[in-house]
C-alpha cells in the first residue's frame, strides 16, 4: 500500500498528473491507501506523479516514484 495523509487544514482532492479526475476526496486530517506494486518503485511510469489541489487554491506534488509502502502528508 501507499498512504496518503491531507496534513493540510484545507479539503484535497488528489490525483494522478496523467488524469484529470480525482480520485479522492481529503477533509483536513483524513487518510487514504492505494493498493500499488512493489515493482512500481524501481520501474515508475515516467508521469508517476500524485496531484493534490486545495479547496483555497494550493497545489502539492508528489512522486516519482511512487514506492510501495511510503506516506504522503500533503502539506510537509
Amino acid at each position: 500500500m501507499f498512504h496518503i495523509i491531507n496534513g493540510t487544514q484545507d479539503t484535497v482532492t488528489v490525483q494522478w498528473k496523467r488524469n484529470e479526475n480525482p480520485f479522492a476526496t481529503l477533509p483536513p486530517g483524513e487518510g487514504s491507501d492505494m493498493g500499488i506494486s512493489a515493482e512500481r518503485c524501481s520501474h515508475p511510469p515516467a508521469d508517476d506523479t500524485l496531484i493534490a489541489r486545495s479547496a483555497s487554491g494550493k497545489s502539492y506534488s508528489y512522486g516519482p516514484p511512487i514506492c510501495y509502502g511510503e506516506t504522503w502528508k500533503i502539506g510537509d
